[in-house]
């Protein structure tokens, strides 16, 4: 069996593959306190369990960071639990929708992202080298949240679809993936994907 959490899109969701090869997927919410739900949902998602969980599989983002996190978290103890593979997979595999396109969006600080899924690392820009990138791309555009927040023409506002990562769709992506390429992703850090370095304070000299 699989399990796929996704959490750092609205809806989230939690998806199984049974060992039959059926799925089954709820959807939620995707709160400021997405774990309320999320443990809600989970504890009626693993009351379906048929069968020993090989895998279990996390959208890493971009999108709800915080949302990330908290995934992150719980496909963690969960593979703990099931003593079985963790795997962290970039959030813009989970979206349904005919390729190739670019997921956009605000990276807040005054930049902005775009990642697709041939090339799953985010790309981090000013506004104006933003726009002048998207405006030029050739890909649809899709986006987890308002257009509004973009700094882009109305033209190019217009072009782009408001879509969303599911667990299903992780699952599915997962499915399509060479051994090979599997045990790369088996191999990957985990850890959300991060759109700014971490902020670090050092420490005051005490003299």
């Amino acid at each position: 069996m699989i399990i796929a959490i996704e959490t750092s899109a609205e809806p989230a969701s939690i998806a199984l593959l049974h060992p039959d090869g059926s799925l089954s997927e709820r959807s939620f919410p995707n709160q400021n306190q997405v774990n309320v739900p999320l443990a809600d949902e989970l504890a009626l998602c693993l009351d379906e369990l048929k069968g020993e969980v090989q895998t279990v599989l996390v959208g890493a983002g971009p999108g709800s960071y915080s949302g990330a996190r908290v995934g992150l978290a719980t496909a963690e103890a969960l593979a703990l639990s099931f003593n079985c593979d963790l795997v962290t997979l970039p959030s813009v595999y989970g979206i349904t929708h005919p390729t190739p396109y670019v997921l956009v969006g605000d990276a807040r600080r005054g930049a902005y992202f775009s990642i697709s899924p041939e090339a799953p690392t985010p790309q981090i820009l000013e506004a104006e080298p933003f726009a002048a990138q998207i405006a030029e791309c050739d890909h649809a555009l899709v986006t987890f949240e308002p257009v509004e927040k973009l700094p882009l023409s109305d033209e190019v506002k217009n072009s782009i679809s408001i879509t969303t990562s599911s667990a299903t769709q992780l699952i599915h992506y997962w499915q399509t993936l060479s051994t090979t390429a599997q045990s790369a992703w088996l191999q990957a850090p985990r850890e959300v994907v991060y759109l700014r370095p971490p902020n670090i304070t050092k420490a005051k000299s005490p003299f």
